[in-house]
């Protein structure tokens, strides 16, 4: 049940940064993001204490609790909002 929580809450997310990422098909315990700055995300997070992988171009976020899920996405909120897209 929390996957489809955080499935459809980086959905919305994707919606709010328009262009930042594409959210991957998936049916597992894990998201997959196709994002050209996921390298620069990655560092930004993992100097904030939570764990990402990043793969060239792709960011893999394994679905975690509720308040766990809540810190990556309120992250990667003040991320997306600080850090203009890459190429910009």
């Amino acid at each position: 049940m929390e996957e489809l929580l955080f499935q459809a809450a980086l959905s919305a997310l994707g919606e709010a940064f328009p262009g930042r990422f594409a959210l991957l098909p998936c049916a597992t315990n894990f998201a997959t993001l196709r994002m050209a700055d996921g390298e620069a995300l990655y560092h930004t997070l993992g100097e904030q204490g939570i764990s990402i992988r990043y793969t060239g171009g792709l960011v893999r976020i394994t679905c975690g609790t509720a308040g766990e899920n809540r810190a990556v996405l309120t992250k990667m909120a003040d991320y997306f909002a600080a850090a203009p897209a890459k190429g910009e």
